[in-house]
């Protein structure tokens, strides 16, 4: 074996050490530019499956004559769908017609706009404990628990604490075979029906009655309680009271008029039949977590603010929309405080969709969802009032984004096919190179021919990077995927199946499905230049008209 040869091969043992032999594995984030949406696009689909969902209610365990809801979708521009449905039964006090400023009670989806608010207050270090800032847990026992750890439900501290205590249910469950309760053991104040509100000495002299729910920092575990003391230490580190700094950081910046903390004027909301004690409910701190209204028109702003990184940079928001902590299942994990689905059936082969959601939920009068999709730069608001929110609005999620992310994928690969296929020519002298490029049902552009004069630069591509020299050698297959930025394009080269399947090895039991391009980014140099990147050039009015592929000093003009 010739130095050269021998070096190639050092270079491919590392190089494709973590290569997938026969699948096609695209690196995280878009695998396509997220699409154009136009005005004029029609969602009569998603209209017929929403009109279907309200017509099969009863199949589905809940009532459309007493429960409305809202689905509102939108891209980083504008708002492309919406849907209102009105129960025929409902509170005299609400609206009688639900519309895109109806008010719903938003709960949990609170905390999305806690996280932020601290996000955007610079006297907050996110790495310091929270004594640092709450002086009431300045103390040994919680030097440990960090703003980041609440923010992300990894502090293991309790849930709701005396918030939502059973003790006034004890005759019924002494029934079912619980103890009979002290008056000592009865919490002093909560949400429990005819309890008050605790005071905020109560809530913090009630945490020596609970032990952290694990061990700090080790795994996720839902907390109200975390979000209240977000909520605490907003308020004591800009003298503040909590409303007033969500108005200051967000809500005027962002021209939300219709999202509050106190309880809104009855009439503009949605009031569930016998559902009027819930309007006016005062939240006190626990407003901090779960006490926002607001209106579908309201949190699609919301929506395009986070898309557009208008609050925050760019890089902060990408920091933002990711996972914090895995759950027990592969499709699921929590940010901060992002509630996120990969579900791997919305499109073409097995390839997830990552949602960054946030739901939240008042048993009995609303259930509603926030939802992200940055792989299309679209959001969607889900908002359900009623006796059967809790049991809808889930299904309403998996409904409609069942319905429109292969709308949108589809959309995004035919913009890609009109506005990057065909083939690309470079010319210098006697010599010629000759890109292709197409969309296929894999992901990203599919490089279908890669030559230069008669010599087949993907088999070249193949050598170099994987040692593979033999003549018959299958070429890789060649996938061009966005940077993000630019129009740079990361190009990904995956080794093929070579030889009898009785030669293959056998998939490990952890490397078998591993998905590993992120390892490869920026693997394999040349001359200085990377080997893994390409630009698109445009003309005056926006057209690519070429396309430069740095490493071979080369500059391709668009023929067709």
């Amino acid at each position: 074996m010739s130095h050269g040869m021998h070096f190639i091969s050092l270079v491919a043992l590392f190089y494709g050490a973590f290569a997938l032999a026969s699948s096609i594995c695209p690196p995280t984030g878009p695998v396509l530019p997220p699409p154009h949406i136009p005005r004029n696009a029609s969602w009569s689909g998603i209209t017929d499956v929403l009109n279907a969902f309200v017509q099969d209610s009863e199949g589905d365990g809940w009532n459309a004559s007493i429960n409305s809801f809202s689905v509102v979708a939108t891209s980083a521009e504008d708002t492309f769908f919406r849907y209102h449905y009105t129960a025929p039964l409902k509170d005299e006090m609400g609206v009688k017609t639900v519309d895109d400023d109806t008010v719903y009670s938003v709960a949990s989806i609170t905390k999305v706009f806690t996280v932020l608010a601290v996000l955007l207050e610079d006297r907050l270090d996110l790495d310091a404990p929270i004594g640092k800032y709450v002086k009431e847990l300045d103390t040994l026992e919680w030097k440990d628990v960090t703003l980041r750890l609440l923010t992300t439900q990894t502090a293991a501290i309790p849930r709701d604490g005396y918030m939502f205590d059973h003790a006034p249910d004890a005759s019924e469950l002494m029934e079912l075979g619980f103890p009979g309760l002290r008056p000592s053991d009865i919490p002093p104040c909560g949400l429990s029906p005819g309890s008050r509100m605790c005071s905020r000495e109560e809530l913090f002299d009630s945490f020596s009655e609970f032990n952290f729910t694990g061990v700090i920092g080790d795994r996720v575990a839902y907390s109200d309680l975390a979000y209240i003391l977000l909520g605490y230490a907003l308020e004591d580190v800009t003298g503040l009271p909590y409303e007033q700094v969500l108005q200051k950081s967000i809500f005027e910046p962002l021209g939300l008029k219709d999202t509050s903390g106190p309880p809104p004027d009855g009439s503009r909301m949605i009031v569930p039949i016998d559902s009027a004690s819930w309007v006016g409910v005062d939240w006190a701190y626990f407003s901090k977590t779960a006490g926002l209204y607001s209106t579908p028109n309201d949190l699609s702003v919301f929506i395009r603010a986070i898309l557009n990184n208008v609050l925050l940079s760019r890089v902060r928001t990408n920091e933002w929309l990711k996972p914090a902590a895995f759950t027990s299942q592969l499709d699921n994990s929590v940010g901060a405080p992002w509630e996120i689905f990969r579900p791997t059936t919305l499109t073409n082969g097995s390839r997830p969709i990552d949602h960054y959601t946030k739901s939240g939920d008042v048993p009995g009068f609303s259930s509603s969802y926030l939802v992200l999709v940055p792989e299309y730069n679209v959001g969607v608001s889900i908002l359900g009032a009623g006796p059967d929110a809790s049991t809808f609005v889930p299904l309403l999620l998996d409904t409609v984004q069942a319905a429109l992310i292969p709308m949108l994928e589809e959309m995004a690969r035919m913009q890609a096919a009109k506005e990057y296929t065909g083939q690309y020519e470079w010319k210098a002298g006697n010599e010629s190179s000759v890109i292709s490029l197409g969309v296929d049902d894999g992901p990203g552009l599919k490089v279908s021919g890669w030559t230069k004069g008669a010599i087949d630069m993907l088999k070249s591509f193949d050598v170099a990077m994987f040692g593979s020299i033999s003549e018959d050698a299958v070429p890789p297959d060649v996938r061009l995927y966005p940077i993000g930025a630019d129009d740079r394009w990361y190009v990904d080269f995956t080794e093929q199946d070579k030889g009898p399947s009785s030669q293959r090895k056998k998939p490990g039991a952890l490397r078998g499905s591993a998905c590993m391009p992120w390892y490869r980014v920026d693997g394999f140099h040349y001359g200085k230049v990377r080997i893994d990147e390409v630009m698109f050039r445009r003309g005056e009015e926006g057209v690519v008209e070429g396309v430069e592929v740095p490493v071979l000093r080369e500059s391709f003009q668009r023929v067709r």
